[in-house]
């Protein structure tokens, strides 16, 4: 018998495709949760053994990967959790609107803190949960607000590159100003990855301390007209 003998009607066959691609990812899952678990183990193992003496490069390097499988054991749990669609409230999304917005309600929390806004001129316009993202937007600008201090400088630009919605936020610290703890933006950086976006946190100088630097990319998403 030919595999096309085998056709029967009526089957919808998106949902067995979806079924199956469930079934396919979270076999992955499994697999790859196994796999990392084990590294992370090892690692851990080696570099918390204390009659084993590692040459300072070596320490470092195990340190290193072990935050790395750190950080991949993080995102196997998101992809097992990915929220369904009630999760998500769509619609058409203004950066513009959304970036003011957020500069508003936090600079209530730090009116000392002087925010120069760099926004496109272009349309900065996608889908997505309008709601979601602000929190993620407020969350990063309220980072740099801490960073920076009371007095501060911080800096909020966005553009449209390659297709992408680009959004920076950038503090540097008062002169003399303590440096705060870092903030715990898991959230903010989960909120973007579920809108198929990304958030790179760095420094805008050669160390940590000389400057606060966030760039977040989310795809532009349009209806097609017509």
């Amino acid at each position: 018998m030919s595999l096309g003998e085998g056709h029967e009607t009526g089957i919808d066959s998106s949902e067995v495709f979806d079924r199956m691609r469930s079934h396919w990812l979270s076999n992955v899952i499994h697999d790859l949760s196994g796999a990392l678990f084990a590294a992370r183990g090892y690692l851990r193992m080696v570099l918390e053994e204390p009659n084993e003496i590692l040459p300072e490069p070596q320490r470092r390097y195990l340190t290193a990967s072990l935050e790395s499988v750190g950080r991949l054991v993080t995102l196997i749990h998101e992809l097992n959790n990915f929220p369904g669609k009630d999760w998500f409230e769509f619609g058409t999304i203004a950066f513009h609107d959304l970036l003011h917005q957020a500069v508003a309600d936090v600079r209530a929390t730090a009116p000392s803190v002087q925010v120069i806004e760099e926004l496109d001129s272009g349309l900065l316009t996608t889908i997505g949960d309008a709601g979601k993202l602000a929190l993620a937007m407020q969350a990063f600008l309220a980072a740099a607000f801490e960073f920076t201090g009371p007095g501060g400088t911080v800096r909020v630009q966005a553009r449209e590159e390659n297709e992408k919605v680009m959004v920076e936020f950038s503090a540097a610290p008062r002169p003399g100003a303590p440096l705060n703890a870092s903030p715990d933006l898991s959230l903010a950086c989960k909120i973007l990855r579920l809108h198929g976006g990304s958030a790179f946190l760095g420094a805008t100088g050669k160390t940590p301390n000389e400057g606060y630097l966030v760039t977040c990319e989310l795809p532009v998403i349009r209806l097609r007209e017509g």
